[in-house]
């Protein structure tokens, strides 16, 4: 005997059997009890959750040798024959190859005649929405009043596709997507009849990725039995088989996101592509482990709303940490565009490589960006009450160059006996930041500290390394920690930038030139020595700089 799959083998057969569609069941039960049974139903949803299981076994009630009865038999001649197929009087049409108006003209000829053996002469219309307009319409005088002996059951997918006025023939039952608990029961029940074994953590695989769908999850497992054989399977096996990137390898590309480490994501990527996964996949599978751990950053760890296995939702719930809420909605944004436009293009894998630099890139969140605006907006409205302040006070020197100050390896610390302190012991300070965030001490490696403001100390980097600035600037209080366990006191930093672009200090330069951060800041421009009040302030608001004037057209 051929083998037969197990969407086949464990078809429902009741309406008990029937998962996820209690709503559905309990209705048509209650109809054939009570003898209020329509003359044309539609049952629409999406794959595979039971429609045309649901018109089989309805079929099956209203002509068991019992009927009706809400229970049938499953044992007289009308029930195995719907049940293979094989009755006359129960007709399952395909409405993608029989959508014609010729077929819909026959089929209104043939209602005419009595059933053969059974109370009813049903017919089962799948995939109703592909009939043709006109093959609709055709339809509809007998849809409408059939003869008593005549029920017509719809399925389809797309119930927006069918005419308002067949829709308004027939009774609707509008089937569910089946919960993941329910399709992994179902599984589970599955395993046991055919005494197989399988890791639980397989299953719940197997029932996410069905997404609803209990046929596509019937479907999966099939595809995992096949490839084990008689050996047990476990989660490793079952990645591979159904090309599943691990759930460890979504928390690494995650952490190197927060990181900004586009050249390890990159290699990541090229790993994927050769081990052959799926990249349309890698994307959803991306996009939805973000939207967990901003489901479990929102709703907490002890949420209902993610079916997933404990260790995962504690993974989950310290790696959200390292990204604010505004931030994941952008990413999972940003990787929904993506999905979408790989669809269109003939170099997918370049577009993703492209969408993750972008999210490598440093982000702002727009609430500070607005909170710098506001405060720069009040600072100009005290400015404008007290009256503008002089344009000369903008004026720069025609001649006046920074200050430039030759050093070795440090910077000196003048009169000030506390960034004397802190210099002579900032090698002390640099190793336990390099204990706590070793990236961030490669980064404060090419910064130096220059003087003391209260308990404020500025840090200056060369013009030319912004980004070990931004970088010291988001986790200042690492920093700010290290400072306190080398000088027993609390200090804040600032970091600013020097005027003149310098080597790395990895480079081991003797001498290099930094100019003096209380120096008025000066720019190229030789003819224009005036700065704008407002622009001042947006430059000092912002920490930017003038790098290139243009006159306005007139």
């Amino acid at each position: 005997m051929s083998y037969l799959v197990l969407a086949l083998k464990y078809r429902p057969q009741t309406f008990d059997e029937i998962v996820g569609q209690e709503h559905v069941s309990k209705t048509l039960k209650n109809a054939i009890t009570s003898g209020k049974v329509a003359h044309a139903y539609l049952f629409s949803g999406p794959r595979g959750i039971g429609k045309t299981t649901t018109a089989r076994i309805l079929a099956k009630a209203l002509n068991c040798k019992e009927s009706p009865t809400p229970q049938p038999c499953n044992k007289c001649t009308s029930c195995v024959e719907i049940v293979r197929g094989s009755s006359l009087d129960v007709l399952e049409i395909d409405g993608a190859s029989n959508r014609g108006i010729d077929e819909i003209r026959a089929l209104r000829e043939n209602v005419k005649f009595a059933p053969v053996s059974s109370r009813y002469k049903i017919y089962i219309i799948d995939e109703a929405h592909q009939i043709t307009h006109d093959a609709f319409n055709a339809l509809l005088k007998t849809l409408e009043e059939p003869p008593r002996h005549v029920i017509f059951m719809l399925a389809t997918t797309q119930p927006e596709k069918i005419p308002p006025t067949i829709l308004s023939r027939c009774q609707r039952f509008s089937l569910k997507l089946i919960p993941q608990k329910k399709i992994f029961d179902r599984l589970n029940y599955i395993v046991g009849k055919e005494k197989l074994k399988i890791e639980k953590e397989v299953l719940d695989l197997i029932a996410f990725r069905g997404e609803g769908s209990l046929r596509d999850a019937q479907s999966l497992l099939d595809q995992v039995i096949s490839y084990a054989g008689n050996k047990k399977i476990d989660l490793q096996e079952t990645n591979f088989i159904l090309g599943v990137l691990p759930f460890e390898r979504l928390v690494e590309f995650s952490d190197l996101i927060a990181e900004h480490k586009a050249r390890e994501i990159l290699s990541l990527i090229d790993e994927i592509t050769e081990s052959g996964y799926n990249l349309d996949q890698f994307i959803k599978d991306l996009r939805q482990h973000f939207r967990n751990m901003l489901l479990i950053k929102v709703a907490g760890k002890n949420t209902k709303i993610l079916q997933l296995p404990d260790k995962h939702l504690g993974i989950l719930l310290g790696k959200g940490a390292q990204f604010t809420e505004e931030n994941m909605v952008r990413i999972i944004d940003l990787l929904s565009k993506t999905y979408e436009s790989m669809k269109w293009s003939e170099q997918p894998r370049l577009v993703i490589e492209v969408d993750m630099f972008r999210l490598c890139q440093p982000y702002i969140p727009i609430g500070e960006i607005i909170e710098r605006i506001g405060r720069l907006e009040k600072s100009l409205t005290l400015d404008e009450k007290k009256g503008n302040p002089s344009a000369e006070r903008y004026v720069q020197e025609d001649k006046k160059s920074p200050l430039m100050v030759r050093e070795g390896k440090k910077l000196p610390a003048g009169n000030n006996s506390q960034i004397k302190e802190i210099t002579e012991r900032w090698e002390e300070v640099l190793e336990s930041v390099r204990k706590l965030d070793i990236p961030l001490h490669s980064c404060l490696l090419e910064g130096s500290p220059v003087r003391m403001e209260r308990e404020l100390l500025h840090i200056v980097f060369p013009k030319n390394y912004s980004f070990h600035k931004d970088r010291v600037e988001k986790k200042s209080n690492i920093i700010e920690q290290a400072l306190k366990e080398v000088l027993g006191k609390e200090i804040k930093i600032k970091c600013i930038t020097g005027e003149t672009n310098t080597t790395s200090r990895s480079q081991e330069k003797t001498e290099e030139e930094v100019a003096v951060p209380n120096q008025e800041p000066v720019f190229n421009s030789e003819e224009k020595k005036e700065v704008d009040p407002v622009v001042e302030k947006v430059i000092k608001m912002f920490e930017g700089e003038i790098v290139k004037e243009e006159r306005e057209e007139k």
